[in-house]
């Protein structure tokens, strides 16, 4: 099995940690993709 990479932690000045309850109120699109076979293979 391999090793996940590290990923460093980013430097952001103006981020904020976000409760469960902010995090649900989030919605970044209303529409949802259908996944099918024939969009898979492409």
């Amino acid at each position: 099995m391999k090793e996940p990479k590290h990923i460093p932690e980013p430097t952001l000045k103006s981020a904020t940690a976000l409760s469960a309850i902010e995090m649900n109120k989030i919605r970044f699109s209303s529409k949802r993709t259908l996944l099918t076979p024939e969009r898979l293979k492409n």
